[in-house]
């Protein structure tokens, strides 16, 4: 979902065993999310980092300026097999993409990192654009629809 000041975003991820000891830049090891949005190929993209750490929820800017982003908003729920993630992110942290409105084009990318401590890291990413590579051209395309 969106509005005029945040992106919403939220997920329900299944997984055995939740792991996640880390904070910061390292969050990205073990279980979280990433999510790097574009306003299209020739802008930067601003890449962030979803997870709940021993410190707490955490949204990590990992492109500049990097650091945590205290006017995101996250809460994190583990129960049983999964984990539900729900986030409202400010679209001043997403990049300079003016006045949001329905028809608005952004590139976007999403990436899971799964880590169980027997098993190595492992990930699964829409598009692509994060893991391998930085490329907004691998980024998918979504568009802003009226509510």
């Amino acid at each position: 979902m969106w509005d005029e000041k945040y992106f919403y975003f939220a997920a329900v991820v299944r997984d055995q065993t939740f792991n996640q000891n880390l904070t910061g830049e390292a969050l990205w090891s073990q279980d979280s999310i990433q999510l790097a949005f574009a306003k299209d190929e020739k802008s930067g993209s601003s890449e962030l980092g979803l997870a709940l750490t021993p410190k707490g929820e955490e949204i990590f800017r990992f492109t500049g300026p990097t650091g945590t982003i205290p006017e995101a908003k996250m809460k994190v729920l583990v129960s049983q097999g999964q984990i539900i993630y729900e986030a409202a992110i400010p679209w001043t942290i997403l990049g300079d993409f003016g006045p949001i409105k329905p028809g608005f084009k952004i590139r976007y990318s999403l990436l899971l990192n799964d880590d169980d401590a027997v098993i190595p890291r492992r990930f699964l990413e829409r598009f692509g654009g994060i893991a391998h590579n930085k490329n907004i051209s691998e980024f998918g395309r979504l568009i802003l629809i009226d509510k």
